[in-house]
């Protein structure tokens, strides 16, 4: 167990964790005089109480845009300590590790993570921390996803690129520049079809208690039909306020999308008879048809095909069973969806 006792405000919002065989502690605030603690100028200090002897702690002050593998990938300067103590409280001073990513930038760590026994197999010791003093703690962000504002009907056309959007609020009371600090806003998509978006904000500015309208994606690929969930959210470096970051969601339907005029064509088109027991034909007005795709109830595509005259079209259904399609036409400028049933 890993206790924080008397915690600063660097480390006013945190998680704690066990990995298999270490216990961390990962702080998110944006941290300046990074870099005179990367050259030595500077060291971090930490007043720690083990139940265990010879108890090994590390620092990672990391970029977590740069994180990877293998490691040090991402770790601007790590450091060690080992305690001397037992059921006692001292005061360790860590020392600079050779090994860090020297591809980091210091104005881009983000992050510092305190691990306990790294490595180690099994660790059934009880821990305190206090007084940790590290890189100067610059700014502290308060920025939360409020709402999904698209998509907004809880239907949806499967063939449609849908649009995501969320709402997000600056409830602090400073004015967040994005183009300082750096935040992404992103959306999760569970359902038939998995997906994840993230977009980064990286101009303007937010007021305080303001909002602001983010577009995470305009490809939303809805094309297997059934019950989806988005859950939004944001991320942004330094956000002190754990209470406010809790996820909006919303639940959607993809369905096929019957008798929507997506063009005059739509109008136009006529197949007969329907429901048929044979063949399918087709008048199409002298409108050009590229191509029709046939579908089952699902929404699952299982012919494409292509006519040599684009305007005498028709259907076979010799291979087709019994029972309900939709169609998928497509002209030279659009496409739309009908729906025929077969009775043989």
């Amino acid at each position: 167990m890993l206790l924080g006792a008397g915690i600063s405000v660097i480390a006013s919002c945190f998680s704690t964790s066990k990995l298999v065989s270490m216990l961390s502690i990962a702080f998110t605030p944006l941290l300046a005089n990074v870099a005179e603690f990367g050259s030595k100028k500077l060291v971090p200090s930490l007043d720690f109480y083990s139940s265990k002897p010879n108890t090994k702690i590390t620092i990672n002050m990391e970029s977590t845009k740069d994180l990877g593998e293998p490691f040090p990938k991402g770790r601007y300067a790590v450091y060690t300590a080992t305690t001397t103590k037992v059921n006692q409280w001292e005061t360790l001073n860590f020392v600079l590790e050779s090994s860090k990513d020297a591809a980091v930038n210091p104005t881009d760590v983000d992050r510092m993570v305190i691990l306990v026994n790294p490595g180690a197999a099994t660790d059934n010791g009880v821990y305190y921390f206090d007084n940790l003093k590290g890189p100067t703690v610059t700014q502290f962000t308060d920025l939360a996803a409020t709402s999904i504002s698209s998509p907004i009907n809880a239907s949806v056309c499967f063939n449609k690129d849908n649009t995501i959007k969320l709402q997000i609020k600056n409830n602090s009371t400073k004015v967040i520049n994005f183009a300082n600090t750096r935040i992404d806003v992103y959306a999760n998509v569970l359902g038939p079809k998995k997906q994840s978006f993230r977009t980064p904000i990286t101009t303007g500015v937010l007021a305080a208690n303001g909002t602001r309208e983010v577009t995470v994606t305009t490809k939303l690929d809805l094309s297997q039909l059934g019950d989806y969930t988005i859950v939004g959210g944001v991320h942004a470096p330094g956000d002190n306020v754990c209470a406010n970051n809790k996820a909006p969601q919303r639940n959607l339907k993809s369905q096929v999308c019957v008798g929507v005029n997506e063009l005059e064509e739509n109008q136009s088109i006529v197949f007969f008879p329907n429901p048929s027991s044979g063949e399918i034909y087709f008048d199409t007005k002298n409108i050009a048809v590229s191509r029709i795709e046939l579908l089952n109830i699902q929404g699952n595509k299982i012919d494409d095909l292509t006519f040599s005259d684009k305007k005498s079209i028709v259907l076979p259904t010799e291979k087709i069973t019994n029972g309900l399609y939709f169609l998928k036409i497509y002209t030279e400028s659009a496409s739309f969806i009908e729906k025929i049933e077969l009775i043989k």
